[in-house]
């Protein structure tokens, strides 16, 4: 019998090519499926022609305002989790981030397996109508 359970869907948002190769490398390897872009635009439009479960956001302040683009994706789907990974992440940054909806916070250089572990935990948190966790037994 065929497998056709879809996998979780993480927007992988960034603008520096290594830091969203090594987050794609790192959810794919978690066993979920990924989309990256490059801005905060794209994010929106993907987030409005795709259901995603999460996103993961790593944009330069110079780039995008997090906290903009944190309300501009929760008004397209208020039930995405937002991780946010920031270069600084001065303690207002973060205290604003959780605040305003972000599921977690990440400086860089982060923990690959805590992200994980967050990713699994957002996605264990996340409660949609009409979806349901299928978990198959040995």
């Amino acid at each position: 019998m065929k497998n056709t359970t879809a996998l979780p869907h993480i927007l992988i948002v960034g603008d520096q090519a290594n830091m969203v190769q090594l987050l794609t490398e790192l959810v794919n390897a978690g066993g979920y499926e990924s989309e990256a872009v490059a801005s905060g635009d794209e994010a929106l439009s993907v987030a409005t022609s795709h259901r995603s479960a999460i996103a993961l956001v790593d944009l330069a302040p110079s780039t995008c305002d997090s906290s903009s683009l944190l309300r501009a994706l929760h008004a397209v789907d208020p039930d995405l989790s937002v991780i946010l990974i920031s270069r600084r992440g001065s303690l207002e940054e973060v205290r604003s981030a959780m605040l305003g909806g972000a599921f977690d916070f990440y400086t860089e250089p982060f923990d690959k397996q805590e992200l994980l572990a967050s990713i699994a935990a957002a996605l264990a948190n996340r409660q949609v109508p009409g979806d349901r966790l299928e978990v198959s037994r040995v």
